[in-house]
Protein backbone atom coordinates (compact mmCIF):
# COMPACT_ATOMS: atom_id res chain seq x y z
CA UNK A 1 0.00 0.00 0.00
CA UNK A 2 1.16 3.59 -0.88
CA UNK A 3 0.08 6.47 0.44
CA UNK A 4 0.86 10.26 -1.27
CA UNK A 5 0.65 13.83 -0.46
CA UNK A 6 0.99 16.78 -2.07
CA UNK A 7 4.31 18.44 -1.47
CA UNK A 8 5.40 22.64 -2.44
CA UNK A 9 7.97 21.39 -5.26
CA UNK A 10 6.90 17.41 -5.61
CA UNK A 11 4.55 14.67 -4.19
CA UNK A 12 6.17 12.74 -1.06
CA UNK A 13 5.50 8.68 -1.57
CA UNK A 14 5.17 6.09 1.84
CA UNK A 15 4.73 2.55 1.35
CA UNK A 16 2.84 0.33 3.90
CA UNK A 17 1.84 3.46 6.30
CA UNK A 18 -0.29 3.15 9.31
CA UNK A 19 -3.61 4.66 9.67
CA UNK A 20 -2.03 6.95 12.40
CA UNK A 21 0.25 8.30 9.73
CA UNK A 22 -2.17 8.55 7.03
CA UNK A 23 -5.00 10.30 9.58
CA UNK A 24 -2.76 12.55 10.90
CA UNK A 25 -1.51 13.40 7.48
CA UNK A 26 -5.04 14.02 6.17
CA UNK A 27 -6.02 16.55 8.69
CA UNK A 28 -2.86 18.83 7.44
CA UNK A 29 -4.83 19.23 3.94
CA UNK A 30 -4.59 22.91 2.75
CA UNK A 31 -5.57 24.31 -1.02
CA UNK A 32 -2.36 26.27 -1.07
CA UNK A 33 0.43 23.63 0.14
CA UNK A 34 -1.05 20.33 0.63
CA UNK A 35 -3.86 20.01 -1.42
CA UNK A 36 -4.31 16.53 -2.07
CA UNK A 37 -3.72 12.90 -1.03
CA UNK A 38 -3.65 9.49 -2.45
CA UNK A 39 -4.37 5.87 -0.94
CA UNK A 40 -3.19 3.10 -3.35
CA UNK A 41 -2.69 -0.69 -2.74
CA UNK A 42 -0.82 -0.63 -6.08
CA UNK A 43 -2.87 -3.23 -8.10
CA UNK A 44 -6.50 -2.58 -8.02
CA UNK A 45 -7.45 0.82 -6.88
CA UNK A 46 -7.06 3.62 -5.34
CA UNK A 47 -9.09 6.68 -3.48
CA UNK A 48 -7.67 10.21 -3.76
CA UNK A 49 -9.27 13.32 -2.33
CA UNK A 50 -8.51 17.52 -2.97
CA UNK A 51 -9.23 20.85 -1.56
CA UNK A 52 -9.80 21.96 1.91
CA UNK A 53 -11.05 20.34 5.46
CA UNK A 54 -14.02 22.17 4.60
CA UNK A 55 -14.66 21.56 1.06
CA UNK A 56 -12.68 18.60 -1.13
CA UNK A 57 -13.51 16.20 -3.47
CA UNK A 58 -13.22 12.31 -2.74
CA UNK A 59 -12.34 10.22 -6.36
CA UNK A 60 -11.99 6.75 -6.60
CA UNK A 61 -10.52 4.44 -9.18
CA UNK A 62 -11.18 0.91 -9.58
CA UNK A 63 -8.86 -0.80 -12.13
CA UNK A 64 -9.95 -3.82 -14.01
CA UNK A 65 -7.22 -5.31 -15.99
CA UNK A 66 -6.32 -2.91 -19.21
CA UNK A 67 -9.24 -0.54 -17.93
CA UNK A 68 -10.65 1.48 -15.48
CA UNK A 69 -13.79 2.99 -13.77
CA UNK A 70 -13.42 6.01 -11.88
CA UNK A 71 -15.86 7.16 -9.33
CA UNK A 72 -16.45 10.78 -7.68
CA UNK A 73 -18.14 9.76 -4.52
CA UNK A 74 -20.81 12.09 -3.01
CA UNK A 75 -23.54 12.54 0.15
CA UNK A 76 -25.87 9.44 -0.31
CA UNK A 77 -28.12 11.05 1.85
CA UNK A 78 -28.46 14.09 -0.57
CA UNK A 79 -27.92 11.96 -3.51
CA UNK A 80 -31.97 11.83 -4.37
CA UNK A 81 -32.48 15.55 -4.68
CA UNK A 82 -33.94 16.71 -8.30
CA UNK A 83 -31.90 19.51 -9.09
CA UNK A 84 -28.03 19.35 -8.52
CA UNK A 85 -25.66 22.22 -8.63
CA UNK A 86 -22.62 22.58 -9.87
CA UNK A 87 -19.91 23.48 -7.05
CA UNK A 88 -16.20 24.30 -7.21
CA UNK A 89 -13.67 22.76 -5.15
CA UNK A 90 -10.30 25.46 -5.73
CA UNK A 91 -6.86 24.40 -4.55
CA UNK A 92 -3.55 24.49 -6.05
CA UNK A 93 -4.50 21.46 -8.75
CA UNK A 94 -7.07 24.07 -10.19
CA UNK A 95 -10.59 24.15 -9.87
CA UNK A 96 -12.49 21.24 -9.25
CA UNK A 97 -16.08 21.14 -10.92
CA UNK A 98 -18.47 18.49 -8.98
CA UNK A 99 -22.30 18.44 -7.74
CA UNK A 100 -23.27 20.10 -4.74
CA UNK A 101 -23.71 17.10 -3.30
CA UNK A 102 -20.20 15.53 -3.62
CA UNK A 103 -18.58 18.76 -1.78
CA UNK A 104 -17.33 16.51 0.95
CA UNK A 105 -15.51 17.28 4.51
CA UNK A 106 -12.34 15.91 6.09
CA UNK A 107 -14.20 13.85 8.42
CA UNK A 108 -15.99 11.88 5.44
CA UNK A 109 -12.64 11.98 3.81
CA UNK A 110 -10.81 10.10 6.79
CA UNK A 111 -13.74 7.62 6.75
CA UNK A 112 -13.36 6.59 3.46
CA UNK A 113 -9.66 6.40 3.38
CA UNK A 114 -9.84 4.13 6.68
CA UNK A 115 -12.51 2.20 4.70
CA UNK A 116 -9.89 1.36 2.02
CA UNK A 117 -7.69 1.31 4.20
CA UNK A 118 -8.72 -1.38 6.87
CA UNK A 119 -11.20 -3.46 4.19
CA UNK A 120 -9.68 -2.74 1.07
CA UNK A 121 -12.85 -1.50 -0.31
CA UNK A 122 -15.71 1.79 -0.92
CA UNK A 123 -17.98 2.71 1.80
CA UNK A 124 -21.19 2.18 0.85
CA UNK A 125 -23.12 4.74 2.64
CA UNK A 126 -21.78 7.21 -0.06
CA UNK A 127 -23.02 7.95 -3.32
CA UNK A 128 -20.69 7.20 -6.18
CA UNK A 129 -21.10 9.05 -9.83
CA UNK A 130 -19.05 7.28 -12.49
CA UNK A 131 -17.22 10.05 -14.57
CA UNK A 132 -14.53 7.38 -16.55
CA UNK A 133 -15.59 8.79 -19.75
CA UNK A 134 -13.91 12.32 -18.83
CA UNK A 135 -10.71 9.95 -18.79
Amino acid sequence: MTFSEDNISKQIDTENPSWEFIRNSLTKIDPTLKSYFILSDNLTYYVQCAGSKTRLTVEYRKLLGETFKHFILGNKINEKLEEKKWDQIDCKVGPIQVYDTEVLTISDAENIFKSFYEKGDKPQHYSYRDVTEQF
